[in-house]
């Protein structure tokens, strides 16, 4: 797994719609098909996160990218939420459970995966995700990049 630089202290996740707003969207990410298989990491599954590098433009990459269709893909915005409650996971929580990597891939040098163990039971993934939601440091909604 490839971790972010060290510069790197929060990460982004879109939101696709206006229920996303309240963790409900980001819960049901980290427990829906949206969840997919890393193929080069056996064993994990991930959620995409932009991570935001200092001087990088990865809010801008979010918030302007398109779907297949042309529609923007998050069309409510993003949230950003801390390094910093990733490495609590990572270090004391759910040492062997959770982990993080950034991953560019599609012309987008910002992205990377939340990655979590496959065979992690769904209240485990629910509590997870519960401590990711908590941390949630700013909303930037469609239309307003500056939060």
């Amino acid at each position: 797994m490839n971790l972010p630089p060290d510069e790197c202290v929060e990460f982004l996740r879109g939101i696709r719609n206006d229920d996303d707003f309240d963790g409900v969207g980001f819960d049901h990410t980290l427990l829906s098909s949206d969840l997919h298989a890393i193929a080069e990491l056996d064993g994990w599954i991930g959620t995409s996160v932009n991570w935001d590098i200092p001087g990088g433009n990865a809010l801008k990459q979010l918030m302007t990218q398109p779907r297949r269709d042309g529609e923007l893909h998050f069309q409510f915005g993003a949230v950003r939420i801390p390094r910093e409650i990733l490495n609590y996971l990572v270090e004391k929580r759910y040492k062997n459970d959770v982990a993080y990597e950034i991953r560019p891939e599609n012309g987008n040098d910002y992205h990377g995966h939340i990655l979590l163990k496959n065979s992690l039971g769904k209240s485990r993934k629910q509590s997870i995700c519960a401590h990711i939601v908590i941390a949630i440091a700013e909303i930037h909604r469609q239309g307003n990049q500056n939060g």
